[in-house]
């Protein structure tokens, strides 16, 4: 492992809009999901089949989005939701799409959960072929089952985006909830751009558990994750990409499954070519390793590169990197505090 002496700032200026805002401001990206336009790679899913606008069909602030999901979400079509805010109850999404959008206004959208929290409203939507996008979205409201969990995924050669997609109000206290999972049979690539997570105990984004099944390639960029629990991300298959990503330890969250342990990135699998590259890491709130790699990730191999970290002591990493796994690292700045 390579570490720089100097003091950890090298690099800095690359921070994207909404994380420099983010800390001139001195809060969490509590609402930014809302409203925040962000860039998108790749053409628009479903270009050449059917537009919606839930607007026209008369979807108004305040109301319930679940039926105009149902009615009007399907494959080969690109759905717009206008600006505001709309209670979501779990139907409408779940399911299986091929070229396919939910596009909420870049003004600002918000889905609003079940009132109780013991009420589960996490979709399971699933790519089939081509892409399907999820963009421009806040979820408001604390998960309180464990399938609550937005879950997602793509069969091979299809590709499921998440562009803005945010979930600022984690878990309730004692909920062993996470934010979004990717399970086993994920077979195609996930991209998970530009979100924001907070305040959940356990895992805020799991996308390790492809590494057991059909080991599909996931690649996270860009995104914010201020005061999770037990992991921020979880990676673990083959290709898996943590790059850009912003993760801050500052305060207290929610207790749920191992949630004071509070690590950035926890390396669950042993997947090989994984990359975890120009990330910050503001660690100064607790006394847990920002990185950690678990026995599963026996055999892995990767790289970790253009790394700051500002951590109050308590080691940058859980385990040697060249027992029973080969990883290196290269300009790995840690400020200590």
């Amino acid at each position: 492992m390579a570490r720089d002496d100097d003091d950890g700032r090298s690099g800095k200026g690359r921070l994207t809009t909404r994380r420099a805002l983010m800390k001139a401001a001195g809060v969490s990206a509590l609402a930014f999901g809302a409203g925040t336009a962000v860039g998108t790679a790749g053409a628009t899913p479903a270009s050449n089949g059917q537009t919606v606008d839930l607007g026209e069909e008369g979807l108004t602030d305040g109301g319930s989005i679940d039926p105009y999901l149902e009615t009007h979400f399907d494959s080969d079509t690109v759905v717009h939701v206008p600006a505001g805010e709309y209670t979501y109850t779990g139907s409408g999404l779940g399911g299986s799409y091929s070229n396919a959008a939910l596009l909420g206004s870049t003004e600002g959208v918000v889905l609003r959960g079940a009132s109780d929290s013991d009420t589960p409203v996490g979709p399971t939507i699933t790519a089939t072929d081509g892409s399907v996008r999820l963009e421009n979205l806040t979820i408001k409201g604390a998960h309180g089952q464990p399938n609550s969990r937005w879950r997602v995924g793509a069969d091979a050669g299809a590709r499921m985006e998440l562009l803005n997609v945010n979930m600022p109000d984690g878990a309730v206290d004692g909920a062993n909830a996470t934010g979004i999972y990717t399970g086993t049979e994920h077979a195609g690539t996930l991209w998970v751009s530009h979100c924001h997570f907070s305040n959940f105990g356990d895992t805020a984004l799991d996308v390790s558990d492809p590494y057991k099944g059909s080991n599909g390639t996931v690649v996270v960029e860009d995104c914010d994750f201020v005061n999770t629990g037990t992991a921020a991300i979880s990676v673990g298959g083959d290709d898996s990409v943590v790059r850009g990503c912003y993760f801050e330890a500052t305060a207290p969250v929610s207790t749920g499954a191992g949630g004071q342990a509070r690590r950035a990135i926890v390396v669950d699998g042993p997947g090989t070519n994984v990359e975890i590259d120009d990330c910050d890491v503001d660690w100064t709130g607790v006394a847990s390793a920002p990185i950690e790699f678990t026995l599963p990730s026996t055999g892995g191999d990767g790289t970790i590169s253009d790394l700051r970290v500002t951590d109050p002591g308590s080691g940058l990493l859980s385990a040697a990197w060249d027992v029973d796994r080969t990883w290196t690292g290269e300009n790995i700045n840690v400020t200590e505090v």
